[in-house]
């Protein structure tokens, strides 16, 4: 299963963190290995994925955005190979596609023996002109690895933004890849990404971008393409891009847009097996929303768009300049463990009108009103001014731990140094347990 780490928008080194034996009991750490350990000094790393082979034992793909300079310079997506199990890494940078200087923020997922005797990788990124982040165009682009030590060819457009018109930003990527599911789920490759649209004109507060003003919008899109040969759309044929919903911009905090998926295989009461959720924030509102399968729309969760889930937004930046935005991720119990078929949201936010901390919810079926309530999942003092943020979520599909990484400063009381925790639940989110 795809393994997908932190995302943040401060501009860090990338590390994976791997845990080793973790139980509800026992967090047993590995030490961090140095994955673009051929970076050039002072430039910066950020906003990484990485995703474990189904098919070759030991290789692990991981992407990352490279910035040169360091700060908002020139971007290329770094590019690192694992053949050990995240020993030792081979790192490189990916050309940009044709007609675009630079590209950031990839997402990335590993493709079932189904797809190819390496099983492979299928990524996204947005490209973009040197110098015009925001302002130029943009464009999201998808590319299959066959795996196997091999890399990205030329990649395949999905679509292109209007320069000073709209942006297209944070694709996401998620692979059914639940050998259960039957053609043509098994193989399937789901993408959504956010669509910044200016509504006032420009840039109204100053802060060079033009499209995260208050009166700005957003818009979700999805796409999907099937990696398994037998039914179209398949790569590098995809489906007509289709818009998931929409609202105003969350000010200051564009990433808090980031979509996250997760696919269905044992199946609930609304989502079949081949099913996916996706979940996203404005800001002051989450929502989920789900599809039973690749061309069957979405919609699904009652009122006829997606469940909105009221969470309390926070200030874009904190000490010392870090910008945080309240983002959301979305895991499925599909295995044996106490709860199958459940649904599991967490995010970040600001109800402690003092930092940011992490929160869960869960649900039979992600229908409206049948959500249960919040739990928090950082079990240091709520309102203690030390920020937790940037969760993601995954469940072991053999006994149901539930699994939330995040950044945490609590061991800090000046509210500044940060470190990568987990929190394990045993009981399908009603308790947690943390460990660093």
């Amino acid at each position: 299963m795809t393994c997908k780490p932190l995302r943040h928008t401060a501009g860090w080194t990338v590390l994976v963190l791997a845990v080793i034996g973790l139980t509800a009991a026992v967090f047993a750490a590995w030490p961090n290995r140095w994955v673009n350990n051929t970076s050039a000094p002072n430039t910066e790393q950020n906003n990484a994925d990485v995703a474990l082979s189904e098919v070759l034992g030991g290789e692990i793909y991981s992407l990352w955005t490279e910035f040169t300079p360091a700060g908002l310079g020139n971007s290329q997506i770094g590019f690192g190979q694992s053949f050990d199990g995240g020993l030792t890494w081979t790192p490189t940078v990916l050309t940009p596609p044709s007609g675009f200087t630079d590209e950031w923020n990839p997402s990335l997922a590993s493709l079932p023996l189904a797809a190819g005797p390496n099983g492979g990788y299928l990524m996204a990124a947005t490209a973009y002109q040197a110098g015009g982040q925001w302002i130029g165009p943009s464009a999201i682009h998808m590319n299959i690895s066959p795996g196997g030590g091999a890399g990205f060819p030329a990649p395949v457009l999905i679509g292109a933004s209007t320069p000073g018109v709209n942006w297209f930003d944070y694709p996401a990527v998620e692979v059914d890849d639940w050998m259960t599911n039957p053609p043509p789920a098994l193989g399937t490759g789901h993408i959504a990404w956010v669509e910044y649209i200016d509504g006032t004109g420009g840039d109204a507060d100053g802060n060079g971008h033009p499209m995260d003003d208050p009166g700005d919008n957003y818009q979700i899109w999805y796409i999907y393409t099937h990696t398994v040969p037998g039914t179209p759309p398949t790569y590098p044929a995809f489906s007509t891009p289709l818009p998931i919903w929409g609202g105003a911009v969350s000010p200051n905090q564009v990433a808090a847009h980031r979509p996250d998926m997760a696919t269905m295989t044992v199946g609930n009461p609304v989502v079949p097996p081949g099913g996916m959720y996706i979940t996203w924030t404005d800001g002051p509102n989450l929502y989920v929303d789900a599809t039973p399968g690749p061309g069957g729309g979405f919609g699904l969760l009652g009122g006829g768009g997606p469940v909105i889930i009221p969470i309390a937004g926070g200030p874009p930046v904190v000490n010392p300049g870090i910008n945080i935005a309240p983002t959301a991720a979305v895991a499925i119990d599909n295995g044996f463990g106490p709860c199958p078929g459940m649904v599991y949201v967490v995010w970040a936010d600001y109800s402690s009108g003092t930092d940011y901390d992490i929160w869960f919810m869960s649900s039979p079926d992600g229908m409206m009103g049948n959500w249960n309530p919040p739990v928090r999942v950082n079990t240091d003092p709520m309102g203690n001014g030390l920020d937790q943020w940037a969760p993601q979520i995954s469940v072991d599909p053999n006994t149901g731990d539930i699994y939330v990484e995040y950044y945490s400063r609590r061991s800090d009381l000046s509210n500044t140094n940060i470190e990568t925790w987990v929190a394990v639940s045993a009981d399908c989110g009603n308790t947690w347990i943390e460990g660093v």
